[in-house]
């Protein structure tokens, strides 16, 4: 059987338990040991390092996600908080048609974007269109 660090062979049976040449000898082999879980520890620590590293970046990722859908949802709630305000400030439009166009836009928010983005000029005319082309 074979001692942590040295062989039988090694050790001099004679030398006492309490000689220097002992404690130099056992303190030798500790850190021979220490060395060696040390060392065996590195490539497990490497690789706990890189899992982390990818786990940071899928966690960055998806709170940027996360917070790229939150603020559009929440410019898109603006936007339909908005939307009756809006298209009363379109002049000639009558009731029917306001309230048809609140009602288009309010379902279907790509248009309703698209209707915050058009100048107030072209507004009525985009309006109309929108009515006519969705009847």
């Amino acid at each position: 059987m074979e001692a942590a660090g040295e062989g039988l062979e090694d050790m001099d049976v004679n030398q006492p338990l309490n000689s220097p040449v002992y404690d130099a000898s056992r303190e030798e082999s500790t850190t021979q040991r220490k060395r060696k879980r040390h060392n065996s520890w590195d490539p497990l620590m490497n690789s706990l390092k890189v899992s982390a590293e990818i786990i940071g970046a899928e966690i960055r990722e998806a709170l940027n996600t996360f917070n790229r859908v939150f603020v559009t949802e929440s410019n898109r709630e603006e936007l339909r908080n908005n939307l009756s305000a809006e298209m009363n400030k379109v002049v000639g439009l009558t009731t029917r048609e306001r309230n048809k166009a609140v009602c288009k836009l309010a379902q279907n928010e790509e248009l309703m974007v698209v209707f915050f983005k058009v100048d107030d000029d072209r507004r009525l005319g985009w309006v109309k269109n929108m009515l006519e082309d969705t009847a």
